[in-house]
C-alpha cells in the first residue's frame, strides 16, 4: 500500500495535477482495502494470507505498470501548497513528523473516547463476546481494513512529498518495522490490547537505532536482522504478560 499508492500518486500528477492526483491515490488507498475486507469477510480467506497475497501482487502491479522505472515530481508539482503541506517544513521540524503526530492525538481519541474505539477493542479481544452485545463486526472490520489502508497509502504520499526522487522498491520490507514497532509498544498480535502511545514510542525506538546504526557505519542487514529479534521478543514477551494476566 504504501508504494503503490505513492507511486500511483507521482505517476498522475502530470496528467491530474496534484490534488486530483492525490484524491486518486487515497481513493485507489481506500478501494484496496475494501477489497481485501471483501476477501476475508465474505470470502472467508484468512486475514494473514490476503493480506500477504495483496502484498506480492501489488507489489508485482508496481513493477509491470511502471517498467521498473518511476518519473520525478516536476518543479512545480514540488513548489505546490499541497506537497509543501505534506513535504515542507514548519518551525523548523519536517511536516511529515507533525502530520504523524498529528494523526496519533487523532487516532489516541478515536481508540479510547469513542464508540468506534470501543468496538474496536472489543473485536480485537473477544469477537464472539463483541458480536453477542451487539457490535456490529463485519462493519468495524471493513472500517479497520480501510483506515489502515488510507493511512498506510497516506504515508507512502508524505514520503513522496518530502522526497520526490523515488523508485519501485519504495516501501519494502517497512511492513516488518511497522509490525515491530507495535509489537514493541506493546501491541498483542492477537487483538484487543494496545495502545496508539506504544506503537509511536516503538516507531522512535526503530528510529533511533537505525540512526545510531547508520552512525556506526554497521551494515543495512544488521538492521534488518535486530527488527526480527526485536519482533520475536516483544511478541514473546506480550504473550507471557497476557497469559499472566488472564488475557
Amino acid at each position: 500500500m504504501y508504494g503503490i499508492v505513492a507511486i500511483a500518486f507521482i505517476a498522475s500528477e502530470p496528467t491530474l495535477g496534484v490534488p486530483l492526483s492525490l484524491l486518486a491515490a487515497l481513493m485507489l488507498a481506500a478501494a484496496i482495502g475494501l477489497l481485501n475486507a471483501l476477501l476475508v469477510l465474505r470470502g472467508g480467506i484468512s486475514s494473514m494470507i490476503a493480506t500477504l497475497g495483496a502484498l506480492f501482487f501489488y507489489r508485482g502491479i508496481i513493477y509491470v505498470t511502471t517498467g521498473g522505472t518511476v518519473m520525478r515530481f516536476s518543479q512545480g508539482a514540488r513548489a505546490h501548497w499541497l506537497t509543501q503541506a505534506f513535504g515542507g517544513q514548519w518551525l523548523r521540524l519536517d511536516n511529515a513528523f507533525l502530520w504523524f503526530m498529528l494523526i496519533a492525538v487523532l487516532a489516541s481519541l478515536v481508540l479510547y473516547h469513542s464508540r468506534f474505539g470501543n468496538h474496536l477493542l472489543a473485536v480485537g479481544g473477544d469477537e464472539t463476546t463483541a458480536l453477542a452485545r451487539g457490535v456490529t463486526v463485519v462493519r468495524t472490520k471493513t472500517i479497520a481494513f480501510v483506515a489502515c489502508s488510507l493511512l498506510a497509502g497516506l504515508s507512502g504520499i508524505v514520503t513522496i512529498a518530502q522526497n520526490p526522487q523515488t523508485h519501485v522498491t519504495l516501501g519494502m520490507q517497512l511492513e516488518l518495522e511497522s509490525i515491530a514497532a507495535a509489537v514493541i509498544g506493546g501491541t498483542q498480535l492477537g487483538g484487543g490490547r494496545g495502545t496508539v502511545l506504544g506503537s509511536v514510542l516503538g516507531t522512535f525506538f526503530l528510529t533511533a537505532v537505525r540512526s545510531e546504526m547508520i552512525t556506526l557505519g554497521a551494515p543495512p542487514s544488521w538492521y534488518t536482522a535486530f527488527v526480527g529479534i526485536a519482533l520475536l521478543l516483544g511478541a514473546t514477551i506480550n504473550t507471557v504478560m497476557a497469559r499472566r494476566s488472564g488475557a
